[in-house]
């Protein structure tokens, strides 16, 4: 939902009425086994099982609700799916105008992830936790979050905990979090 100023009344000089407008954009996870690629994009249609992406056939997809809100006590519903699977994660160029409020424990004990690309397009301006976010990646070499903003975040506890072979995280801004726990529990390389 977004806010146009051409839908904003004024019904007196202490209230405002505002219609809220659908972006009329769907957050998608889509799962393409064929290439253990898993997709983050927002797109106008609601992707199917057997439709293309990325010349790739979708085996599952994961829609609105379940990509954006996650909460921190709940994990997202393609982790147990995923689990052994997915090699790669891409988040397309559309999916920078998505605004999930949680990544927390988004990509949690998926040993097999081996690359993240585009991770710029992931706006974590109005994120509030990563608490768990890349704990077990063990296939990670290198990560580059120098597109994060922290700012909002308040829970980081183990966000990279248990990438054993992690050498190098990029960042472009120092993070200041109220809660870091075990931010690097496990991380020997």
């Amino acid at each position: 939902w977004s806010c146009d100023e051409r839908n904003v009344h004024t019904i007196n000089p202490y209230v405002v009425d505002v219609t809220a407008v659908s972006s009329g954009l769907h957050a998608q996870a889509l799962w393409c086994k064929g290439n253990s690629t898993l997709y983050f994009i927002d797109a106008s249609d609601v992707y199917k099982v057997n439709e293309t992406w990325d010349g790739q056939t979708i085996t599952k997809v994961w829609a609105d609700d379940e990509v954006l809100n996650t909460k921190p006590s709940k994990r997202p519903s393609w982790l147990s799916y995923l689990q052994g699977w997915v090699t790669r994660v891409v988040f397309d160029k559309s999916f920078a105008d998505a605004r999930p409020t949680c990544c927390a424990n988004w990509f949690l004990m998926l040993a097999s992830i081996e690359t993240f690309e585009g991770l710029e397009n992931l706006n974590t301006s109005k994120v509030t936790s990563t608490a768990w976010m890349f704990h077990g990646c063990e296939s990670l070499v290198t990560l580059d979050v120098s597109g994060f903003d922290m700012s909002n975040v308040t829970d980081a506890n183990h966000m990279f905990s248990n990438c054993i072979r992690l050498r190098s995280i990029y960042s472009d801004q120092s993070w200041n979090i109220r809660s870091s726990e075990d931010m690097f529990r496990l991380c020997s390389k």
